[in-house]
């Protein structure tokens, strides 16, 4: 393995730890006066009859799930890059992708995802490449001489 894909294995891992501990610490900001007051204006202002303390356990819940998901996800690109499975790049290339929309405000959340589009670039890199383009000795069966049996 290059020593180049080796990096960006644990730069992907560090995105990934990042983006659960700021997921993590966005349960803490539950909790505070002003996110209290902003979901109560919303619902006053929508008519809705929901107070905050009905709603905050789904909150807490769907936080929590969402963390667990993403250390999945992260955990499936970046073992399998390790690896040398091209999909593997291509699917950590389309979640970085799509991690650009959640870029601002700044936060935490920033880094991770910074970490992670860094991990993904030096995947394309003329070094990292040939790693990727190995040949699976069963990718195509009917390719071989004798077809698949």
């Amino acid at each position: 393995m290059p020593s180049l894909v080796n990096t960006a294995f644990w730069l992907i891992v560090a995105s990934g730890a990042v983006w659960i501990l700021s997921l993590l610490m966005a349960l803490g900001t539950l909790d505070s006066p002003d996110m209290r007051n902003m979901f109560e204006e919303q619902m006053a202002a929508s008519g809705a009859d929901v107070s905050f303390e009905d709603i905050r356990g789904v909150l807490v819940g769907s936080i929590v799930v969402f963390a667990l998901i993403s250390a999945g996800l992260y955990a499936l690109v970046a073992l399998n890059v390790r690896k040398g499975k091209n999909w593997a790049r291509i699917l950590g290339t389309v979640f970085a992708a799509l991690s650009l929309f959640s870029i601002f405000p700044l936060s935490l959340g920033t880094l991770a995802v910074l970490l992670g589009i860094a991990g993904i670039v030096m995947l394309y890199l003329p070094a990292a490449s040939p790693y990727f383009s190995k040949q699976q000795p069963f990718a195509n069966p009917y390719g071989q001489p004798g077809g698949p049996y």
